[in-house]
């Protein structure tokens, strides 16, 4: 989330402020997956699907994997309603994709799916251009449109950098119309000539006279370089022993460019190195692209695509988990060889191999994809409140830090370094939406149009328990879905010799629940020693499922740890049982 000073957003029209901060909040690295677009849209899932009918038509057993895909498509589709209403014959076509069990039939019907469905993109511009005109009331529905068009925009590779619509601060002051045509014109970039720089590690006449009569490359030369920051920087970081050659490529955007330029590249190497026994050459993932207008650096490193930040304070939390782990949870060879095959998926440079290598780390730790589906997603889905809370305390300590503004006196747990998130979660289950201290926190975020709509919805979010719980079960069957997808893409990798489609994406997302679970695991295991690991997976498990019964019969069962478990801030701590706020009038 952007947060521009106070003069811009006073002198901004809370709409147009409203549209541009929530189109740039979908694309930030640091947004969490409740206000990300959706990682895959309808038209993706009847792709997949019609894909799998014709593998199931060859092998039956994908078969089986059939029906998951069109229990995907029947939710999704419900999810897209704002553009399918308007155009019925999609819809029914879609129904008639879920439901039939027919494979012919699914691949007959998704031929006509895509040659009849409507422009994606010219539709929901459209759409967001009806539903921006109720606003400053319709906020729920202009932001659904927003995910879906973010949703299109990564799928066909469009970066931050193709998207952004506030370019500097005074970009917050356009009107509307303004903001939502620039967010069509970010959309609807030709495919146009790029130029992408590669550099090769290795002996540099072994490089030269590889790539020397190579028709797709060329060794580049010091004009070849844009004159520009970007450009100079680049070239100054190669080392003696590289190579730098030149590709030519018509693409979309600067990400797909450079994703062909590594691809094109990596056969040349991988068949010299065949030939040659040993990596005698290996791709750096740094490339430098340009368009004959902007210059970008995209690096392709499989850890630079992880949803999953390095955190501050690794060292103190390795040694600490280390010198305080028992003796019996070193002999849990599970997990030691899951984090082998961890480090050796970060160390990958192409996402294949790190798929392949990190499904295997699951694998290590719980055993076969039936287990992975049953312990992984209960355990993920539940830190998705936390990682909604954090983002927010974090989004009011960025507000108040890009204004000069210390954290109030109410934030009792806050500094000016530091918002703290029970801070924020008190003020979120306070018993009415007009008490002290949530008035006073939106009035502190109130010239922050997105902030303050998020701060305000997840108040209403925990003030309806039953309607939480149906929020977290229903993340836990899109972990399913999406975890499945992931074992079929591994599958197709590893039997066929298939690329999968967005593997760096898949990659992303399994290293995230990787990291989710085995934090949680370690933490268990360190502070009670006579925990196994099947033991520490099935109480977190059961752990999900009891928080989401309290929320259906009693929300005032669920402890602060529940939802917290390594922060010991809310220990002892039930927000929905506090003094004055034990009544749920509000659910």
């Amino acid at each position: 989330m952007l947060f521009p000073p106070l003069d811009s957003l006073s002198r901004a029209d809370e709409s147009a402020a409203f549209v541009a901060l929530a189109w740039q909040e979908l694309f930030d690295s640091d947004t969490p997956d409740s206000y990300r677009p959706l990682p895959f849209d309808v038209r993706f899932l009847v792709a997949e699907l019609s894909d799998l009918a014709q593998l199931a038509r060859d092998d039956s057993r994908w078969r089986r994997h059939i029906k998951t895909v069109q229990e995907e498509l029947q939710q999704t589709a419900t999810s897209e309603s704002l553009w399918l209403k308007s155009h019925r014959w999609s819809a029914s076509l879609l129904d008639k994709i879920g439901a039939t069990k027919d494979l012919h039939e699914v691949g007959d019907l998704a031929a006509v799916f895509r040659s009849t469905s409507p422009n994606a993109m010219t539709t929901l511009v459209d759409a967001l251009c009806r539903e921006a005109e109720s606003l400053p009331k319709n906020k729920k529905r202009t932001l659904e449109c927003l995910r879906l068009l973010a949703a299109h925009a990564r799928q066909h590779g469009w970066t931050p950098a193709d998207t952004s619509v506030i370019e500097n601060n005074e970009d917050i002051v356009r009107p509307l119309e303004s903001v939502i045509d620039r967010i069509g014109a970010s959309l609807t970039g030709q495919e146009r000539k790029f130029t992408c720089i590669l550099r090769l590690h290795g002996e540099l006449a072994t490089a030269q006279s590889v790539f020397q009569g190579s028709p797709q490359f060329r060794l580049a030369r010091m004009r070849d370089y844009p004159n520009d920051q970007q450009g100079r920087t680049f070239r100054q970081e190669g080392r003696g022993d590289e190579t730098a050659v030149l590709f030519e490529k018509v693409a979309a955007s600067h990400q797909a460019a450079a994703d062909q330029a590594i691809g094109a590249c990596r056969r040349i190497v991988d068949i010299y190195n065949l030939y040659r026994n040993r990596p005698s050459l290996e791709i750096s993932p740094r490339v430098l692209v340009n368009d004959g207008r902007r210059t970008s650096v995209i690096s392709r490193r499989t850890e630079q695509s992880l949803g999953t930040k390095p955190q501050r304070n690794a060292r103190s939390l390795a040694r600490k988990a280390l010198d305080r782990l028992p003796s019996s949870a070193l002999h849990e060879e599970g997990l030691w060889n899951a984090l082998e095959h961890h480090s050796l998926a970060l160390a990958s440079v192409d996402a294949k191999a790190g798929l392949v290598a990190m499904w295997t780390a699951f694998e290590c730790l719980v055993g076969r994809e039936e287990r992975v589906l049953r312990w992984i997603p209960p355990i993920v889905a539940l830190r998705q409140i936390e990682k909604d809370l954090r983002y927010l305390a974090i989004c009011c300590h960025r507000h108040f830090s890009a204004n000069n503004l210390h954290p109030p006196q109410f934030l009792a747990r806050s500094t000016s370094y530091y918002v703290s998130p029970r801070d924020v979660l008190e003020a979120l289950t306070c018993k009415t939406p007009h008490t002290l201290t949530l008035d006073q926190l939106l009035a502190e975020v109130a010239h922050h149009p997105l902030l303050r709509f998020r701060l305000h919805q997840s108040w209403c979010n925990f003030h309806n328990p039953a309607a939480l719980a149906q929020r977290l079960d229903r993340s836990r069957i899109h972990l399913e879905w999406n975890l499945a997808r992931i074992y079929r893409a591994r599958n197709m990798i590893v039997h066929m010799g298939q690329v999968p489609r967005f593997a760096p994406e898949l990659m992303s997302h399994l290293q995230y629940y990787f990291s989710r679970c085995v934090t949680q695991i370690i933490r268990d295991l360190r502070e009670h020693s006579d925990r196994t690991l099947s033991m520490t997976l099935e109480l977190n498990r059961q752990r999900f499922f009891h928080v989401l019964q309290c929320f259906q019969k009693d929300a005032s069962q669920v402890s602060g740890r529940h939802l917290f478990p390594n922060d010991d801030d809310f220990e002892g701590y039930f927000p929905w049982n506090r003094v004055g706020n034990t009544s749920m009038e509000g659910s």
